[in-house]
């Protein structure tokens, strides 16, 4: 069974991209394909490929394979790309020829072994693999890469979506929505530690099949991802399929391609075994009052129009 992830991403890498390639490297199930404006890449694992392409030359793509009208093209930033991931299946069909799944994710995770917690027997009896927009797989046919063409009585639909320069929560809200109707064999919990930018600490979001423990701490070791808890007097450790650092500026990784113990993963950055102590779990003092500000200044009638949409279409499920 062979897995594709596409990643167009056009913009400076983030400042650990070298860990989440690093993650990458402990899924070799999974090929990654980058597509990206950058020159110049960290090294990389065999399973990552680099595809250079300007971001006008992707929409030229977008725009053929999609058949977007001139204003769409208009609209689409990197950043609205977030609308188009159900929809990579025929936009990068060229180079998911091959491959019996394609899916999509964000490069602000670190993963662990996937399918230590995902069983490839399962997967290829299903339709689409997990729900939120920062990890998703779908079988590679026909019905799947044009599910995201169905209306969404109530909600905002694909061709409606890409009209609007901001985010419209297609992938996260609406897809999964079109999904459940059409009767899309599904699979997989959310065994991932979605992290809340509104906080400083870690936070996990409630959609988590996992739930926030006092004292939890997270680290990476050898390609598994851990997260690490007191239950009484008892330590409790558990395997997680990836964390998601969403909306969280993040130190340089700085850890030395030829360390091979534990890296912890805290608010206040990344750190091996030896650097490590209990003052890295910190809050960051700076990440709410960073995230608050960026998000109020980013606020648009428009973007209160979409959550009240989305607000109104989710308590009628």
């Amino acid at each position: 069974m062979k897995i594709k992830i596409v990643i167009p991403y056009f913009g400076r890498f983030p400042n650990y991209f070298e860990f989440f390639l690093k993650s990458c490297e402990a899924n070799d199930e999974i090929k990654f394909l980058v597509f990206t404006d950058q020159s110049v890449f960290p090294e990389h694992p065999s399973n990552v490929s680099f595809h250079v392409m300007s971001f006008d030359a992707f929409k030229g793509i977008v725009q053929k394979n999609l058949s977007l009208s001139s204003q769409c093209v208009q609209v689409l930033t990197p950043y609205k790309l977030c609308d188009y991931k159900p929809a990579y299946g025929l936009i990068f069909a060229e180079y998911l020829k091959d491959a019996d799944f394609w899916g999509f994710c964000d490069v602000d995770l670190i993963f662990g072994k996937i399918f230590d917690l995902l069983s490839l027997e399962k997967i290829a009896q299903s339709e689409r693999i997990l729900t939120q927009g920062h990890l998703t797989i779908y079988k590679n046919t026909e019905r799947m890469n044009r599910m995201f063409e169905i209306p969404v009585p109530g909600g905002i639909g694909f061709r409606q979506a890409i009209t609007i320069p901001e985010p419209c929560f297609f992938d996260e809200i609406f897809m999964p929505a079109i999904c459940q109707k059409e009767g899309v064999v599904q699979y997989g919990e959310n065994i991932f530690a979605d992290i809340l930018p509104q906080y400083g600490d870690f936070v996990i979001a409630p959609l988590c099949a996992i739930k926030n423990k006092q004292g939890q701490t997270f680290y990476w070791e050898s390609g598994t991802l851990y997260r690490v808890y007191n239950k009484g007097t008892k330590a409790v450790r558990e395997e997680l399929m990836y964390i998601h650092l969403q909306k969280r500026p993040m130190p340089p990784y700085t850890v030395s391609p030829g360390y091979s113990g534990a890296i912890y993963i805290t608010p206040q950055g990344f750190f091996t075994q030896q650097q490590y102590t209990p003052d890295c779990e910190q809050p960051n003092t700076q990440q709410k009052k960073q995230y608050q500000k960026k998000r109020w200044a980013a606020l648009t009638p428009r973007k209160i129009w979409i959550k009240l949409k989305v607000r109104r279409f989710k308590e009628h499920l």
